[in-house]
């Protein structure tokens, strides 16, 4: 949690934060953006970086219970 994000580009950098956020347990989209300081990366590039991490299978979205979380390794 306290390691400096090592990464090249803002999506990177807001990726390894969502990433980071969702290894507590799951949220909801509110108190994502709030942990991951989405205002401060720029909501688009946060949105892409949340949206990259579901089309890899790293992170999905419960639509019943409204909440993000990450995909179990198996």
């Amino acid at each position: 949690q306290l390691d400096p994000i090592d990464a090249d580009s803002e999506s990177a950098k807001a990726e390894v934060k969502i990433r980071r956020a969702l290894s507590t347990g799951a949220k909801g989209l509110r108190e994502l953006q709030q942990r991951t300081n989405a205002q401060r990366t720029g909501l688009w590039v946060w949105k892409a970086a949340l949206t990259n991490l579901q089309d890899n299978q790293e992170v999905y979205f419960d639509s019943k219970n409204k909440f993000y979380a990450l995909m179990e390794s198996t």
